[in-house]
């Protein structure tokens, strides 16, 4: 008795888990990948006994690090230009709040020549940033 071969056809791959395994991906990705909001230069800010966060929206970021070099969202800027930008800042959004971070070892009179640009520019909204410091509330 002879046996009769069983045309099989070509081998495959099974693909009906690859959606499932894609899927797996996708969120393994979306859960450990870390988006680094804060695009300033590096500077220690000083600690407070008490932080309160503030919302983004209708932010602007000016940082002042320890070699007294001023900052605007990520690109330097020379100081004598600041009242420009932030009038034009104010003017397209009246409600802006500046987002004020300056490095601890920053010298104050630096900070004090921001604050006065920023006031000739009628920036009156100023929010100052620290760190919490550690036993604190």
């Amino acid at each position: 008795m002879q046996l009769k071969k069983k045309n099989k056809g070509k081998p495959e791959i099974p693909s009906s888990s690859m959606s499932d395994i894609a899927f797996l991906l996708l969120i393994f990705f979306m859960t450990t990948t870390v988006f680094n909001v804060d695009r300033g230069p590096q500077i220690q800010l000083p600690q407070a006994e008490k932080v309160e966060k503030t919302k983004r929206k209708d932010t602007m970021s000016v940082y002042v690090d320890a070699n007294g070099n001023v900052n605007i969202d990520g690109r330097y800027i020379a100081l004598e230009i600041l009242p420009e930008i932030m009038t034009e800042e104010v003017a397209a959004n009246p409600n802006i709040t500046v987002v004020f971070k300056a490095d601890k070892n920053a010298e104050y009179g630096r900070l004090m020549e921001v604050f006065q640009r920023l006031q000739e520019a009628q920036a009156y909204k100023i929010s100052l940033s620290t760190e919490l410091e550690s036993g604190g509330l």
